[in-house]
């Protein structure tokens, strides 16, 4: 405030502008809200403003993304990764249902999943059923959207290349859709050379050592260190159990691509209870105090904000949680970039940049010079033609 007031002079010719994309996007958004006379307009890029506890639609919209033709995805590719976690999963429950006519059978089976991924410890971890749902209700293999960038040039590092692999895997090499995603969690671990001559050869040619290793327990005394970590995780998920939810889970009967039900709620209650003590009661009213305390309300919903530019990918999964809808263009107009991915019009600008994200950028720039044109008076004119105003200046 002191330092907006004092760079200002003390006579209001400047015009100060937010900008941020993700959470930083949030913030953008509601500093023009609760200071509009210091803040006169705001970018909000990829904001997940619609706070939410139980956030399943993070991981359906990666099962989207999957199906996506625009990135390069195909309705083979999401059922090969869907009936791959099925897969595994009908495996892994005959091992936890604990048939003792079934123990060496269900061990072999067992054990076989883990070399075929390259788990730590063969099968082992996969006795707790804990980790079991953190490893195939997250995926067990990356489905790049949040991240996806069409023009990538490594190994499977997008949805594009991720797709092709698997499809190709399963209807040219006749590989079983669990068999298609051990070759890609071994594509994404660097380790993995397939024989590209030998296209019935079903074996897993490891060019080194490493393997995956996940332990829920160790999750938790992670997350419970209090040391200071510049890369660590705790500071956010605190926020998470103290303001907004946002918890990924793939519920059943979900398009979620992953190991459905195996990712519930409670995973992420119990994070807030073991790492800061705080119980389930508490996250969900801290919620609810966030959505109508803290924030007045749903941003969609705030007649008092103007000048806010929200601006979407359709790839990107919090995009679910965004303000895409134009539902008022007069002061709170979207903008959504088809085949974006997590605010990627926000990075620095290369060649390869596809048209939609140029466009995003000339929808940012010719919003903010209509709107830096504007006086703090300026409000009182009739929402249509403001309206009007503004679609003409971002279609110039």
């Amino acid at each position: 405030n002191n330092t907006i007031n004092n760079n200002n002079n003390n006579n209001n010719t400047i015009k100060w502008i937010t900008f941020g994309g993700s959470y930083p996007g949030f913030l953008s958004a509601y500093a023009r809200v609760f200071y509009p006379t210091l803040i006169h307009a705001a970018v909000s890029s990829s904001a997940p403003v619609h706070i939410q506890l139980d956030f399943p639609q993070y991981k359906q919209r990666q099962g989207w993304d999957l199906e996506y033709d625009r990135i390069g995805g195909s309705t083979a590719c999401y059922a090969i990764v869907a009936e791959g976690h099925a897969q595994i999963a009908s495996v892994l429950r005959g091992e936890q249902d604990n048939d003792k006519n079934n123990d060496n059978d269900n061990d072999k089976k067992k054990d076989d999943i883990a070399a075929m991924f390259r788990l730590c410890g063969n099968g082992d971890m996969l006795l707790k059923p804990r980790n079991v749902e953190l490893w195939l209700g997250d995926g067990v293999v990356d489905i790049p959207a949040q991240s996806n960038d069409p023009s990538c040039t490594s190994d499977v590092c997008n949805v594009e290349k991720v797709c092709k692999l698997l499809v190709t895997e399963t209807q040219q090499n006749n590989r079983t859709p669990m068999e298609a995603l051990a070759i890609l969690a071994g594509h994404q671990m660097g380790i993995y050379e397939d024989d590209n001559n030998n296209n019935n050869n079903n074996d897993y040619a490891v060019m080194n050592a490493n393997c995956t290793y996940f332990d829920w327990q160790d999750v938790l005394d992670d997350i419970s260190n209090t040391t200071i970590d510049q890369f660590g995780d705790r500071s956010w998920l605190y926020q998470t159990c103290t303001e907004f939810g946002y918890y990924q889970t793939c519920e059943p009967s979900s398009f979620c691509p992953f190991g459905h039900g195996y990712h519930n709620l409670d995973m992420d209650l119990e994070i807030c209870r073991v790492a800061f003590g705080i119980n389930e009661t508490e996250v969900r009213a801290n919620t609810e105090k966030t959505i109508n305390e803290r924030y007045g309300g749903d941003l969609s919903q705030r007649k008092d904000a103007s000048r806010v530019l929200s601006v979407n990918g359709d790839v990107d999964p919090w995009s679910a949680l965004a303000m895409t809808r134009n539902e008022h263009p007069e002061r709170m107009p979207t903008h959504n970039v088809k085949g974006a991915s997590h605010h990627f019009w926000t990075h620095p600008v290369r060649e390869t940049d596809g048209k939609e994200i140029w466009e995003a950028r000339e929808v940012i720039y010719r919003t903010l010079l209509l709107w830096l044109a504007e006086d703090d008076g300026d409000d009182d004119v009739p929402e249509q033609d403001i309206r009007t105003n503004w679609a003409a200046a971002v279609k110039q």
